[in-house]
């Protein structure tokens, strides 16, 4: 009988059944896009490699580029080697998307038995007439647009070079190829003009002890777990955001289940006390709304996980142009989903739906057989008075015991869980003031029948608080830390050109070239390491002007300049002091390849480049441990004072057009690591969007409820004369007042949020602080006008339906 009373409701109101389902739906959407896409972003990694070698492949790379052939070669024909696959991996767009292509060995031995075996690499094998032969996995095909096998153009670091995409047996290798062109290994040399280069050698798991024992000088072995390890690291601050964005945007669905069963059980309330009366117990009912509630979660979980699955590919695609420039991945083309991650899933948003179920049943069970009305008197609120302060307390107690990132997510989510308490109660005495301001008008009188369903309107007017918080409190965030950058940049670069060239580094020669060139007063130079226990260092050659480009946070700056010019130390990026937890005087074991040597710490700086952190050390340190000590990946040119700035780039065009340089501003510069920095922020946008979005259907469903239980207030409007033109802008009133009181309490939170973000968030889940100042006022400015025009749409339904009901029905109501 339970079961179909249940059933016949529901078939009598689609309505709400789908407003609930779109609750749940759209919170485990969000949830099961960024659990597949955290996936992604650590399978992605090595994903080739997997094909190639085996999921357990150990890598050989060199610690400061290419391996060098003869390198290759002596290790290769050494009694006892084994197979090994020389790979050589050139970053390439096509059709302006970034893909990689990967150049193996056709009959290298680990590739046999592999998902990429003989079969899938016979015919790349290329004669040298016409375009070479690629392969490329159905879903990368279609990220280009390449409906059938044909030419294209890969763009690489020398300009586009034409191949020709073929047909081949790689359903095994579908991972593999996602975002990735197959190539013979010396095809991939010829066409890209890189001849002999090889970037890695991958060998089967079983070799890594042998390989340990006889690893040439230069060259670093990793092995898979390690690079899984390390694929971790490198993304635990961009996942942990994610993560915390996608239980946000759960707890918001949640509240719209919350808001939506809430109704629905005050258009049952006559109906459950005509149950009481004829026999009904406590056990049967509450039994009843907890198998509607465990029915709801099934099938919103259901849709939830289907959409997510969607929505995780639409967010691959936001993070793959930033996880490539900042992380050196590419993320797949599309993410792979488990059996066992949906089961997890789903069982969370079954349990997750059921719990706010409670609530809603322990109200239905207060309501006394017999009855008849629809409308009660609100109930009190029975909320005990120290939950928020506990959960604020309990909040910055975690923050302050664990310097861990999870218990900085965990101390913002509790405080908000505290204000989420609090915030109606706030909200509605926000909304009485305005109610006796506006006086006995329509807008006052609007207002004023809100106040009298706090208990029913106060979880919508939470939710929605805390989505507009979050979206004002995230775009504080982004564009405070983008005027960082921006400063950083700005700050950093002191050159007036920086001079490269693509794919390899600058010779002795080509620096001497350049500094010969008349109006240049001075040059720097940089070149990039990565020693063996993957430290990134990097060996500057800095002019007196190219100092002033360090914020120093800790350490003297003359003293600093001194003691790195006289090889007494080094200076360290503020990521790697936070994440080592070094300080200036201490001492930093470099492991070079004559061996390791210990240097003190001589000061750090602010850095916003890449979160792992690197050691900054003068050029003539590191001599020997490299293999070309002279060579250097870019020089900065610095102009005399009385030359004109277009001599100097005409000076450097007609040396880049002899010598294959390339070189950039630091305008330009300025303008690409910006470009990059709003690629990156993109899905923080969005995330806040689809949670502000979630919040409104909370809104819409909470004004449903709140018209149901009012009715008779509305019908004694339209009895007195009220017509029902102005009873429908009698509840848009409503949904505007609800809006901008959520609005105003917005402010103040999206202040905190901003503030936990930028002081414990993202210094322990990227390393680097930003500099304290007042958030922007450009969130507040254009979220809250955007909320309040959404606001009065989402309010337009439910005074169409509360305009248009007979108030007849509602004043026969007994008492």
């Amino acid at each position: 009988m339970r079961a179909r009373l249940s059933h016949a409701f529901f078939l009598r109101h689609p309505g709400q059944l789908l407003l609930a389902l779109i609750g749940i739906a759209a919170g485990m959407a969000v949830v099961t896009g960024v659990a597949l896409l955290r996936g992604s972003l650590v399978q992605s990694l090595d994903a080739a490699s997997d094909a190639l070698a085996g999921p357990d492949a150990v890598t050989l790379r060199a610690s400061d580029g290419p391996i060098a052939p003869g390198a290759y070669a002596a290790l290769a024909t050494r009694t006892g080697a084994p197979d090994l696959v020389p790979v050589l991996r050139i970053p390439v767009q096509v059709a302006g998307v970034q893909l990689e292509v990967v150049g193996v060995d056709p009959f290298g031995g680990v590739a046999d038995g592999r998902s990429v075996g003989p079969a899938a690499l016979a015919g790349l094998q290329w004669d040298g007439t016409g375009s070479p032969p690629a392969l490329v996995g159905p879903e990368t095909r279609a990220l280009i647009g390449l409906e059938e096998p044909g030419p294209i153009d890969a763009v690489g670091p020398d300009g586009p070079v034409a191949l020709t995409v073929i047909d081949g047996p790689v359903t095994g290798a579908v991972a593999a190829l996602d975002r990735r062109l197959l190539m013979d290994i010396a095809a991939a040399q010829h066409a890209f003009g890189q001849p002999r280069a090889i970037t890695e050698l991958l060998a089967p798991a079983e070799a890594a002890d042998w390989l340990q024992a006889h690893l040439p000088p230069g060259l670093v072995l990793s092995r898979a777990a390690e690079q899984r390890a390390s694929a971790r690291r490198l993304t635990a601050g961009l996942r942990a955001n994610l993560t915390a964005m996608s239980l946000l945007a759960l707890a918001t669905g949640l509240f719209v289940v919350y808001s939506v069963l809430s109704f629905l059980m005050v258009q049952r309330r006559r109906t459950f006390g005509v149950l009481r009366a004829i026999g009904l117990t406590h056990r049967d009912l509450a039994r009843m709304l907890i198998q509607e509630g465990l029915a709801l979660g099934v099938l919103g979980s259901l849709l939830g996980l289907v959409a997510g699955t969607l929505l995780a590919d639409r967010l691959l695609a936001l993070v793959a142009g930033p996880v490539r420039s900042i992380y050196g991945q590419l993320a797949l083309a599309r993410t792979a989903p488990t059996l066992e991650l949906y089961a997890v899933l789903f069982a969370i948003g079954a349990l997750a739906a059921v719990a706010v179920t409670i609530p809603v049943a322990r109200e239905a069970l207060r309501v006394p057989p017999g009855r008849l009305l629809r409308d009660a008197p609100e109930a009190r609120d029975r909320r005990p008075a120290w939950l928020t302060p506990l959960l604020a307390a309990s909040g910055v107690i975690a923050v302050i015991v664990d310097s861990g990132l999870y218990a900085a997510l965990a101390g913002l989510f509790l405080v908000l869980a505290g204000l989420a308490s609090w915030l109606p109660a706030l909200g509605f005495r926000v909304l009485a003031a305005g109610a006796r301001r506006l006086g006995r008008g329509l807008a006052g009188r609007a207002i004023g029948l809100l106040v009298g369903s706090q208990r029913r309107l106060g979880p919508a007017l939470s939710a929605l608080s805390l989505a507009l918080a979050l979206a004002m409190g995230m775009g504080m965030m982004i564009l405070g830390f983008r005027g960082a950058v921006d400063d950083w940049v700005q700050r950093l670069l002191r050159a007036d050109l920086y001079v490269s060239a693509p794919e390899r580094t600058l010779a002795p020669d080509d620096v001497a070239a350049l500094e010969a060139l008349d109006g240049v007063a001075a040059v720097s130079t940089v070149r990039s390491l990565r020693l063996i226990d993957g430290t990134r260092l990097t060996a500057y050659r800095l002019p007196r002007e190219a100092w002033a480009g360090f914020e120093w946070l800790a350490g003297d700056a003359e003293a600093i300049r001194a003691g790195f010019e006289r090889g007494r130390g080094v200076a360290i990026s503020e990521p790697l002091a936070r994440a080592r937890s070094l300080a200036p005087g201490n001492d930093i074991e470099l492991p070079f390849a004559g061996g390791v040597r210990r240097m003190t710490v001589l000061g750090v700086f602010r850095d916003y480049s890449s979160d792992a952190g690197f050691v900054a050390i003068d050029a003539r340190q590191v001599a020997d441990a490299v293999v070309d000590p002279g060579e250097v990946d870019s020089v900065g040119l610095y102009r005399a004072s009385e030359v004109d700035p277009g001599a100097l780039e005409r000076s450097v065009q007609a040396l880049a057009e002899r010598r294959g340089f390339r070189w950039i501003g630091p305008d330009a510069i300025r303008d690409q690591s910006l470009s990059v920095f709003d690629r990156t922020f993109r899905i923080s946008w969005a995330m806040a969007l689809l949670v502000g979005g979630i919040a409104l259907v909370a809104l819409v469903s909470a004004l449903l409820a709140h018209g149901l239980e009012r009715a008779r207030d509305y019908a004694t409007l339209r009895a007195l004369g009220l017509e029902p033109r102005r009873l429908f802008l009698l509840v848009v009133a409503q949904t505007l007042g609800l809006t901008a009181a959520a609005a105003l309490l917005a402010v103040p939170t999206a202040a905190l949020v901003h503030y936990a973000l930028v002081l414990f968030v993202q210094p322990r889940a990227f390393g680097w602080t930003v500099p304290a100042s007042l958030p922007p006022v450009e969130p507040i400015l254009v979220v809250i006008p955007l909320a309040l025009v959404l606001g009065a749409l989402a309010g337009l339904v439910p005074a169409a339906r509360i305009a248009s009901r007979p108030p007849a029905a509602s004043l026969r109501a007994l008492r």
